[in-house]
């Protein structure tokens, strides 16, 4: 299901997903994705919380 807010980005391997949302004291920041199987329903999420954390200390960074 698509929501609205969300940012979807696919390829043939590859499902992403980010969202931002203005707060009081900044923005929240929301993502998720996964690996894309051939001919299967199942979204496989291999890496993906290695990968979230070095994305949010690199934007981390940039504030």
């Amino acid at each position: 299901m698509h929501r609205p807010g969300w940012c979807w980005l696919r390829s043939r391997f590859l499902l992403l997903a980010v969202a931002a949302a203005p707060e009081e004291d900044g923005t929240r920041v929301a993502f998720t994705g996964g690996v894309r199987v051939p001919r299967r329903a199942a979204l496989v999420p291999v890496g993906v919380r290695r990968e979230g954390r070095r994305s949010l200390e690199r934007l981390t960074t940039l504030l």
